[in-house]
């Protein structure tokens, strides 16, 4: 993703400059491989952040606090401009019955939620660094419930003014909308200022990435559940250092592996499995320990719970008809899981 604005300033290092293609086979399905200079632009960029904060969570922080000040800042010009650009028509959200069926309009409605939960992905890796948070059982419920609801208003607004610039009818194929919309609010440069905002939100993006991934892989191995190697911490940078390097290296192979869109479905798909994994829990646990202290509890239990994991499982059945081969490398990777996770804990018992 990256890659591909990047590409906008800089066109010999986009996702259009193929190296090489190849078709193969494997096990009676076809594969089609791109290898272009939007791969080399992944890596580089993963390594790099990889390397600033393996020297110290102060870069790490200070480069997801500037680019979260300029993401939101650009967003809130975006809106305001939107608003009241002259440029922009009423709102109009009528589309032709007679073009759409019920059953297409579901699936494309599916296709479509699988960029959306890549995008809304993350909401709970705040939970990943609970460890290193002053009051946890207060300061989580309220960042996820701020963080959330702020973001869900940001985007009501966005796509307000998407559809006041564009009419519905004009937006069917097109995967940049609002490079389209930025053209409208802001003349020429609008394509411009868009890959630049969204530049800097990718940045920031992986960097919060890279800030609170390893802190997971820290703590299986702490509990024995991962490499011995990720539970140490650099003696001089105070830094998860090894667990740093581990996910770097996995998000290498990944960037590598194929292209941004497959990535997405084959992440989100695997994403959608662990939240309902999550959420499946909380009956479990609610039943199972009853008496366990609950600062917080969820609103309208047990009906939010239910109503998440219906729609999760949705989605997952709608990509497993709509993408099955990236649908099922991801069931594939967290079914590999398992039998690891029960062969570490194994070892660890022996070992104590």
């Amino acid at each position: 993703g990256f890659a591909e604005y990047f590409g906008y300033f800089f066109p010999s290092l986009g996702t259009g400059q193929i190296f090489f293609e190849t078709d193969f086979m494997v096990g009676g399905w076809s594969f089609h491989y791109v290898f272009s200079a939007g791969h080399i632009v992944a890596v580089t960029l993963i390594l790099s952040i990889s390397g600033i904060n393996y020297f110290g969570v102060f870069f790490g922080k200070l480069i997801s606090n500037v680019s979260s000040t300029i993401k939101i800042s650009a967003i809130l010009l975006f809106i305001v401009f939107g608003l009241f650009s002259t440029e922009t028509r009423p709102l109009d959200l009528t589309i032709n019955p007679d073009d759409i069926d019920f059953g297409t309009l579901i699936v494309g409605f599916g296709i479509a939620l699988i960029a959306v939960s890549w995008t809304i992905g993350g909401w709970e890796e705040i939970t990943f660094v609970a460890g290193e948070i002053k009051e946890p059982s207060r300061t989580l419920p309220r960042a996820l419930l701020i963080g959330t609801g702020g973001i869900t208003i940001l985007y009501l607004l966005i796509n307000y003014i998407y559809l006041k610039a564009i009419p519905v009818s004009d937006m069917a194929g097109v995967t940049r909308v609002g490079e389209q919309v930025s053209n409208v609010i802001f003349g020429d440069v609008g394509a411009g200022l868009l890959a630049a905002a969204v530049v800097i939100s990718i940045l920031g993006s992986v960097n919060g990435t890279v800030l609170v991934g390893p802190r997971v892989y820290y703590a299986m191995a702490r509990d024995g559940l991962f490499f011995k190697q990720a539970a140490r911490v650099h003696p001089k940078y105070h830094t998860p250092g090894w667990a740093i390097l581990m996910q770097a290296g996995w998000a290498c192979l990944l960037a590598l592996s194929g292209t941004f869109e497959d990535l997405i479905t084959f992440v989100t798909f695997a994403t959608l499995m662990l939240w309902v994994a999550a959420a499946s829990a909380v009956f479990k646990l609610r039943r199972k320990y009853p008496d366990l202290p609950r600062p917080y509890k969820t609103w309208g239990y047990p009906f939010v719970p239910i109503f998440f994991i219906a729609a999760s499982v949705g989605i997952m059945i709608n990509m497993l008809f709509e993408t099955p081969m990236e649908a099922l490398s991801g069931i594939l990777l967290t079914a590999i899981g398992i039998p690891v996770y029960f062969m570490w804990r194994k070892s660890s018992a022996i070992e104590r």
